[in-house]
């Protein structure tokens, strides 16, 4: 079309021309035309050049966003690190990235507290299995006084067919106390296998003058060359002193545990001579509460 630029290959088939032709006013046609070899150059340069540029920029990029991911994922490493050591038994250690600002801050911060959480735990646990063993090793002895005694009882009364009823009807009560100490401890290692924890204490009030007495009459039939007595607080029994009643709020299966213990040592590891003597009484501390002539529940040890 005259007057309007057209690209033309090239007759040798090198580079296009850029030509337009137009109308002289002198009516010669006029033809101009340019190579545009210099200008395809120039854009093939640029085009290269524009893809080498989005190339170094894509691997940049790339670059700098996988060191800021591991930039942000160093607190995550840290704690993996830590979460390892602590599987490996170092139980104390801690999450050191808790600001409260960044999602990791606030994963470390949830981190310790489930970390504490733990260990809390785990002592209980521990404490919990030291006290069990503990009521299983005293158990073990615990059944031995009461065995030992029955033993005794009952082979007083074979040998001795004609012992005096009384003697016989205190030796059949202290075979069926002893039998229910007995029996109490098993219930209570019973309980131990079911549940597994040591029962508690049942508190009430208990006669420690009649715990005492089981205890020396028991004491007196397991070591028969022994010289084992009851007597007051305040007295020897021969001097006029009377054995009163002493009430006190404790378990009366673990008091009596406690007194043949008690009595079972002091038998066992003194000379064969030596007198034992358990003493039973109040001692007024306080204001006499009771309203008779011993001390008041509330003022007496």
């Amino acid at each position: 079309e005259r007057g309007r630029p057209a690209t033309v290959p090239d007759a040798d088939g090198g580079s296009a021309w850029r030509v337009v032709a137009d109308t002289a006013p002198d009516g010669r046609r006029v033809v101009v035309a340019l190579p545009l070899g210099t200008v395809e150059g120039a854009t093939s340069k640029l085009l290269w050049f524009s893809l080498a540029i989005g190339v170094a920029t894509a691997a940049g990029v790339g670059l700098l966003g996988s060191a800021a991911v591991r930039l942000g994922l160093r607190p995550l490493a840290r704690m993996e690190r830590t979460a390892l050591r602590i599987t490996g038994g170092e139980s104390a250690l801690t999450v050191t990235d808790t600001d409260p600002r960044t999602e990791t801050g606030r994963l470390g911060l949830a981190f310790n507290t489930m970390l504490g959480q733990v260990r809390a735990a785990l002592h209980r646990k521990d404490a919990s299995e030291q006290r069990l063993r503990r009521f299983m090793a005293d158990a073990g002895h615990e059944l031995r006084t009461p065995l030992t005694s029955i033993q005794g009882f009952a082979e007083l009364l074979v040998e001795q067919p004609r012992l005096p009823a009384a003697r016989r009807r205190e030796a059949h009560v202290l075979i069926a106390r002893n039998a229910e100490r007995m029996s109490r401890l098993v219930d209570d290692l019973f309980l131990l296998a079911k549940l597994g924890y040591a029962p508690v204490a049942h508190r009430e009030t208990v006669d420690l003058l009649s715990l005492a007495a089981d205890g020396v009459g028991a004491a007196v039939v397991a070591h028969p060359g022994r010289d084992v007595r009851l007597a007051p607080l305040g007295g020897d029994g021969r001097d006029g002193s009377a054995l009163d009643v002493v009430e006190a709020l404790g378990d009366a299966h673990q008091l009596s545990q406690v007194i043949g213990n008690l009595l079972a040592n002091a038998c066992v590891h003194t000379p064969p001579g030596a007198r034992v003597e358990v003493r039973v009484g109040a001692v007024r501390t306080g204001p006499d509460t009771g309203g008779t002539d011993r001390p008041g529940r509330c003022g007496a040890t």
